[in-house]
This record gives C-alpha cells, structure tokens and sequence, in this order.
C-alpha cells in the first residue's frame, strides 16, 4: 500500500530529493497545520524520532511542547520508517542514499529553513539523537540548544585523556621558557629527559604510522565485510527473515521498551505497526540496516570522534530503568558536553516522551528558561 493511503487529516508531505517525506506540524497555539513566514516562534523545535519509531511516537508531546516552547513544533518520519516513502537504491549509483542518518540530517537541515527561523531547538530520541547531532554539524550557527532523550550514542571515553595530555604538553613548555629557574642537576636531568622524550617522539611516530596502516587495513577488511553483508542483506532470505521477525516480535519490542509493559494498549501497538503496511517497507528497512554500517562524515570522522564539539546547551533526559540504552551510558554521555544538563527520571524506561510526556515538558521548560533563554540574552 502507498503510505500516503495510510495517513489522517492531519498529515502533510513534502518532496525532498525524490523522497516523500511525512510530516506534521503544530503551530505555537497548539493547532495542527501550516504556518505562515514568521509565524515559528522563538524557539521552534524539529523532533527526531528513533529506529522503528516514526511521528506517532510523539502524539503526546508535540501539542503540548508547542505551547511550552509557545513555537511551532514540526516532526517528520525518516526515510526508511512511518509514513515516508521507500524508494528502491541502487547499490552502485552515486545519489545520495536517503536511508542514511547524513539524509535524514539533510532534511532536519531543510525544515529549519522551512520554518524561517534563526535557531531551533532540535529534539532527538534513541537513534535520532544521532541525527540531531549530525544537524548541528551541518549548520550549528542554527542550532539553539539540543534535547536528546535516551540518547543512542555511545560516550565517548578518550576525552579526558587528550586534555590530560595537552595539560603535560604545556607544563613541558613552561620549563623551557624557564631555564634559569634550575639548578645544574636539574639541568642534566632535563638533558636526559629530553633524550627521553626525542627517542618517544620517534617510538610516537612509528607508532603512528603503524595506526594508520593497521587502520587502514581495518577499514579495507571493513568495506569488503559491509559489501558482502550488503549483499546478503538484499537478498531473497533476508527479506523473509525480516518479515518474519517483525511478525513475531514487534509487539514485544515495544512493551519491552517501557518500564510498565501493562500500560502499553493495542492503540500504541497500532501506532508503531502501521507503517508495516507501507509498500517496500521490508526492503526499505534492510537498507537502512546497510546505511548504518558506515556511519562517518564527509572527513572520514565518527560521531564519537567530534561530538565534544557541539558547543550548544544540551540536555540529556533518560529513563532510570532503560533496557536498550542504560541511563549510566546517558550519564556519561552528559559529561562530554561543555553546556549539559542532565536529567534521570524515575520507574522510566526507554521511552520518556511516551511514558512521561508531563516530566518531559517540565524538564525541557526549565531547560529553555535556565539555559537556552539565557544564552540567547548573552548572560
């Protein structure tokens, strides 16, 4: 079935690269459908939604955060889930493949200068986390602040080593620019300290090149690896098996992710199964999977390699009884930011816009008025 035969009246679409993207909108008032040239409010928000997830996943948000944020409020399903279209790819082609995260930043990218606002505030859960930082990335001069709820990111741990090590890097300096400062037996000890550290430089630079040449032996294993999954993921079996799996198990994956299973209701099962009526949606699924294998920018970087640079205000919320994404890996994740604010909430699992829409909106009010408000204000 075409997915648009599968949307309400509140649903809109729009072209973006060949791709039908599905989208809603709710106005500052609190009322579904478009806006006119600078009707978005101060602090208009994109929501990003997770792996499997689509807008449904934020019915009980939107309406309320648009009036928190007294902006308007815009979600739109990723390529690849909800009511989006699925196109066919062609492995060897060089189009962009819209079932990347670097496809689905694009359109975030896209919607911000639909809305015509200066800033937004960009709102991820799980997986769309990472497209939110992927969209900081592409424009941050446009990014307000970010909200990312039981983020699936990694933290990153070398952080603290690298500023460890520029913090004995300048000490070393200082001690040169100082020299009258040490006595003769220092000044031998500096002699063979600084033998030492000539022969780490050169142990340092063979090391290095032994990095780059194991790395990129590691990546050419990897592409050949990706390339034959690739294949396999297209095929025949995999489509069956996906089918298969998505019969059996989805329902339980979404009880799975909330804290309280019983409150899950056939409403929100037929919230998250719809899309499966969507024509290609096994295809589009298993390219998706193909998408994530490679996950680096334009340079070659992995998100965990550049996220310390988002220097917005960032807050983190995450469920205290998460099963996919542990709060203490949320937790973590909070301390790499230079501007964070981190927030567990209790007897929550994976799902807090869903299990606890009102903390939520409490959370991401006080987020705006402490942090982003006052950024914006120059205090």
């Amino acid at each position: 079935m075409e997915p648009w035969l599968l949307a309400d009246p509140s649903s809109r679409f729009a072209e973006y690269n060949g791709v039908q993207v599905h989208y809603k909108i709710i106005a500052r008032d609190g009322s579904p459908g478009n806006i006119s040239a600078g009707e978005a409010g101060e602090f208009p928000a994109i929501l990003l939604h997770g792996f499997g997830a689509s807008i449904f996943s934020w019915e009980r948000l939107m309406q309320p955060l648009a009036k928190v944020l007294a902006s308007t409020v815009v979600a739109f399903d990723r390529p690849g889930f909800g009511l989006t279209s699925r196109p066919r790819i062609q492995p060897s082609a060089a189009k962009e493949n819209p079932y990347s995260l670097d496809f689905s930043a694009s359109i975030a990218a896209a919607f911000i200068d639909f809305l015509g606002a200066d800033k937004v505030i960009l709102v991820g859960h799980s997986a769309g986390c990472i497209v939110a930082a992927d969209t900081y990335f592409k424009a941050p001069e446009r990014i307000a602040g970010i909200v990312m709820l039981a983020p699936a990111i990694a933290a990153p741990f070398m952080g603290k080593l690298r500023r460890r090590q520029g913090r004995e890097t300048r000490k070393e300096e200082h001690l040169e620019r100082n020299p009258g400062s040490l006595s003769r037996a220092r000044l031998l000890v500096k002699l063979v300290t600084s033998l030492f550290l000539g022969l780490r430089a050169v142990a340092l630079e063979l090391y290095s090149k032994l990095k780059r040449f194991t790395q990129s032996l590691k990546e050419l294993v990897a592409n050949i690896f990706a390339g034959v999954l690739a294949a396999a993921l297209r095929s025949k079996a995999a489509i069956w098996m996906i089918q298969q799996i998505m019969d059996r198990y989805s329902r339980e994956a979404v009880r799975f992710a909330w804290y309280n299973p019983q409150m899950v209701n056939n409403s929100i099962i037929q919230g998250y199964t719809k899309p499966l009526g969507c024509r290609n949606w096994d295809q589009a699924l298993l390219e998706y999977v193909i998408a994530m294998l490679s996950t680096r920018d334009k340079k070659g970087r992995k998100l965990a390699e550049k996220i310390e640079e988002i220097s917005c205000p960032v807050l983190i919320v995450t469920g205290d009884t998460d099963r996919l994404v542990p709060a203490w890996n949320a937790e973590k994740l909070a301390k790499v930011f230079p501007k964070s604010t981190f927030h567990k909430i209790k007897e929550c699992g994976h799902l807090p816009h869903e299990e606890t829409p009102e903390e939520v909106l409490r959370v991401v009010g006080e987020f705006i008025s402490s942090s982003i408000a006052k950024v914006k204000c120059g205090e």
